[in-house]
């Protein structure tokens, strides 16, 4: 009985030694796992800041303060405020980032990862500074994400900038190489039949390139959107603490660039003229040592435009060279060389940047117009919709008219029957001599009938006109109108009316004597009713009104002005009569350049009259035997103002050879109803040879 009993007690003793081990080893598994976990964990540390900055830990709902020394770890999230700024290092690399004023950054990963270290950032505005010691494994990485690219690095001193408002994304290389991927890149099949696929959808941006990418903007091959850096837009954009950690890193970014240039060159001694991934074409020694050329001088020219523009103070100098051994080496601003935008262009690739140019140009313009005959659509619709109104009520005024008029018939009616004979003929005889009344009134003071009508809502003042007699569409006029008051006239003020509408003449009203005269274009043609508002020392006012013709303008007047006996001059074609969105000027030149990449061209739409926004530029075309085309081109951007009347197209050229013959081939015209208007020199020519130089 014993014996049978005791093999049960022996079972519940397994079990139980079972039930324990697995407990042990569990207790082992979450020691080991958080041993792990810890060991993966890495820190960030601000080593300096300035104004109005926070910090919102990870899975914290309120922000604190940031302050020097204050720890930072994955999730937690660092945001600046206007003139502020974070300068933080991460501890076992020594990377630190520079958090410029307006900036929203998130550390999303700060761990490490097997043999490597992970850092990543997400940024959603303002900028960052980081300058990244080399990377020791190949696991090792950091990584800046933006809404419209993702920016990976290996030992690197670069800038990133990212517009609140538009999320355009900017990079920017001193020293070292960033990978840029884009959200925005598309998948062009027949561009990859001719290019690998990894080229079309990103790209390597070496030093003193820049590359800017916007989320509206669909690229099809990332390259054409690298760029030589843009020194005046980086000091303009950038704030001081941003510059002055690009400046205080001078020996290292030298450093870095050194190693650049000499791997370069033993690439070049192998028959290699391009870095992998990049947009850099070195053909010998020559373009080698531009580019070094350039490197040496990338700093001190930032240093030189951020003094200019009083974004760094001396000081800063000084610190930067304190830390550079070479005395050669040290920021000297008086010795400071031009960068030169050439050194290491591609000849093909700025072609496809010029050619992509142009089909975007054209886009533009496309959209413009049909932007605009949308609008017309909805003008033309909501005026008939007005029209129906007014129909509709004037159909409502004459019923309710003729109700009333029949219940007064009904009321006399009924009135009349309640009357004896002698009271209805003493009616009729009070309503007849009523009538006589309303059909001779007593004699008023009549206002002078002709164009000028008067409101003499303050008898002492008097306004007697004396132009416009009549105008023309799109060229200027002078409004002038004399006003004298007993008591002395305060203030004129010029308005006009179209079809009911008014709004005021802009501009400055001048007087001369009692004449006060103001400059005024009407942009369309009919009948418009000029008014001039006159308020007297009193305070009283005054209308005084004058209708004139404005007769439609269909001329187009055309002008080039050659450049004088220079190595610069201007060519202006001026534009009158056409109520216009848009226009593309095309010219020829005889076998001549008058764009090279050494002699830059800048051009600028300059419209006269009105107010409203535009953007304008010049483009190059070739037909591979020698010839060349030029287009200006100029669009408003605002969608709203026509650019109407005397207009001015303008570019500053430079001659490559002298005399140089420029003919206009044909002009087009897009107008403010959509419609295109082509002008050809068989109604509109002109050749222009430009003076010896």
């Amino acid at each position: 009985m014993q014996k049978n009993m005791s093999r049960p007690a022996k079972r519940m003793s397994w079990l139980s030694m079972a039930l324990s081990f697995v407990m042990m080893f569990s207790l082992l598994v979450s020691v080991a796992a958080e041993t792990a976990e810890a060991k993966s964990s890495r820190l960030a540390v601000i080593t300096d800041v300035g104004g109005d900055a926070t910090v919102q830990a990870a899975g914290a709902s309120q922000a604190y303060d940031a302050y020097t020394n204050m720890g930072l770890n994955q999730g937690d999230l660092i945001v600046t405020g206007a003139n502020s700024y974070v300068v933080l290092k991460i501890k076992d690399t020594d990377d630190e980032l520079t958090i410029g004023a307006d900036s929203e950054v998130y550390i999303s990963e700060l761990a490490k990862k097997g043999s490597g270290k992970s850092s990543k950032l997400k940024m959603w505005a303002g900028s960052v500074w980081s300058s990244v010691k080399k990377l020791v494994s190949d696991d090792d990485e950091l990584q800046v994400e933006t809404p419209t690219a993702v920016m990976a690095v290996q030992g690197t001193n670069y800038l990133v900038t990212v517009n609140p408002k538009t999320k355009e994304t900017s990079v920017i290389v001193a020293s070292g190489v960033v990978r840029v991927d884009s959200s925005s890149v598309l998948a062009d099949p027949e561009s990859q039949q001719t290019m690998n696929t990894q080229e079309n959808r990103y790209v390597l941006v070496y030093p003193a390139q820049q590359i800017n990418l916007d989320k509206r903007d669909e690229v099809k091959d990332l390259r054409t959107k690298v760029e030589f850096i843009d020194m005046g837009s980086l000091v303009n954009q950038a704030p001081p603490k941003v510059l002055e950690s690009i400046i205080k890193n001078k020996a290292e970014i030298d450093k870095e660039n050194a190693e650049f240039l000499e791997k370069q060159k033993q690439q070049l001694e192998q028959n290699v003229h391009r870095p992998a991934g990049s947009t850099l074409l070195i053909k010998d020694q020559s373009d080698l040592d531009k580019i070094g050329k350039n490197l040496d001088n990338l700093v001190g020219n930032l240093a030189k435009a951020a003094i200019d523009e009083k974004k760094i103070q001396q000081k800063t100098i000084d610190e930067a060279n304190k830390k550079i051994d070479d005395p050669l080496k040290k920021l000297d601003l008086s010795k400071v060389e031009q960068l030169d935008k050439t050194a290491g262009s591609d000849p093909e690739l700025e072609k496809l940047k010029a050619s992509q140019k142009a089909a975007a140009d054209a886009e533009k313009l496309r959209q413009q117009a049909e932007e605009q005959r949308r609008l017309l659509d909805m003008q033309a619709r909501l005026e008939a919709v007005l029209k129906q109104i007014e129909n509709e009520k004037k159909a409502l005024d004459e019923a309710n008219k003729k109700a009333q008029e029949e219940l007064q018939r009904q009321a006399e009616a009924a009135y009349l029957q309640s009357l004896t004979e002698a009271e209805k003929a003493k009616f009729e005889e009070s309503k007849k001599n009523l009538g006589n009344q309303t059909a001779n009134p007593a004699p008023v003071t009549q206002t002078p009938t002709g164009t000028s009508n008067e409101t003499p809502s303050n008898s002492t003042t008097s306004v007697t006109w004396s132009s416009p007699v009549s105008a023309t569409q799109g060229l200027p006029a002078t409004v002038t109108a004399r006003a004298v008051d007993a008591d002395g006239v305060a203030q004129v003020q010029f308005f006009v009316s179209w079809n009911g509408s008014t709004t005021p003449i802009s501009g400055s009203v001048s007087k001369s004597g009692d004449d006060y005269s103001i400059a005024w274009t009407p942009y369309q043609s009919g009948t418009a009713t000029l008014i001039a508002r006159v308020t007297d020392s009193a305070g009283q006012v005054y209308e005084s009104t004058k209708q004139v013709s404005v007769s439609p303008q269909t001329g187009v007047q055309l002008q080039f002005t050659s450049p004088p006996a220079s190595n610069t001059g201007t060519l202006s074609v001026s534009l009158q009569g056409y109520d216009y969105k848009a226009i593309q000027i095309h010219f020829l030149t005889a076998g001549q350049r008058i764009v090279t990449t050494t002699e830059p061209v800048s051009d600028v739409f300059d419209p006269t009259s009105n107010t409203a926004s535009y953007v304008s530029g010049l483009n190059e075309y070739s037909d591979g035997n020698g010839n060349y085309e030029y287009v200006f081109a100029a669009m408003n951007t605002n969608g709203t103002a026509n650019m109407s009347g005397a207009q001015v197209l303008r570019a500053v050229i430079q001659k490559q050879v002298s005399p140089f013959t420029i003919t206009l081939a044909f002009i087009k015209i897009v107008k403010s109803d959509g419609t295109v208007v082509e002008l050809t020199p068989t109604n509109l020519s002109a050749v222009v040879t430009g003076a010896s130089s």
